[in-house]
């Protein structure tokens, strides 16, 4: 068969085909070393036990947290006989001996995302000097009149009290679940207000406390 060129063209010698090169291929080696996981990241395992990324609190149980945070003052000795049973209503009770050798129970709220201090002060008549000047007190300590170190943050707690039946009550709203920070509030709280009556009104501690007189 002839070959067809182009009018005026001449056929140029045909060039001769070359071998493809072969392409030869490393193998990857593989490192005995583990895989780093990044600051904040989770394992596949930490996320199905969890069902959430280890560091968010999003999903974490309430009720394991409050107990993680008020554990970590029971071994460092700020607290002594701690325990924790079921309340009606899905609310969980944190006991444990404290202030002044008392018995105290702290209520975790899941569905309204509280926690509560319930009678803790005893004699505290509502509309009382007394009941005003611990409620000035509770308001001193959620603003910009007291140092960060002991503040309720309003954006990360709502810090509140009550009287009912003569008995003064602490209460605080979780914010984004950080459940370990409104723990550390509260205490701060109740030695915020033992600090304060020692000082102010030494005479009720010594009355409903046993305080002994100076």
């Amino acid at each position: 068969m002839k070959r067809t060129t182009s009018l005026g063209q001449r056929p140029g010698p045909l060039k001769e085909k070359r071998p493809a090169a072969r392409c030869s291929v490393r193998a990857k080696r593989r490192s005995d070393k583990a895989p780093k996981r990044r600051d904040g990241g989770a394992s596949l395992r930490d996320t199905v036990r969890t069902g959430t990324r280890v560091g968010s609190k999003a999903k974490l149980d309430p009720s394991e947290l409050v107990r993680s945070a008020l554990e970590n003052y029971a071994q460092r000795g700020v607290f002594s006989g701690f325990g924790q049973a079921d309340g009606p209503g899905g609310k969980t009770v944190f006991s444990f001996i404290w202030l002044h050798n008392r018995h105290m129970e702290l209520t975790l709220e899941p569905a309204k995302e509280a926690l509560r201090f319930d009678r803790m002060l005893p004699g505290v008549k509502a509309g009382t000097p007394l009941a005003v000047d611990l409620k000035r007190l509770i308001e001193r300590l959620r603003s910009d009149e007291v140092p960060a170190y002991r503040r309720v943050d309003p954006a990360r707690a709502a810090l509140t009290c009550s009287n009912r039946q003569d008995h003064l009550s602490v209460r605080i709203v979780v914010k984004g679940n950080d459940y370990e920070y409104a723990v550390n509030r509260m205490v701060n709280v109740a030695h915020e207000l033992f600090v304060y009556l020692r000082s102010a009104w030494p005479e009720y501690l010594i009355e409903y406390f046993n305080e002994p007189e100076e």
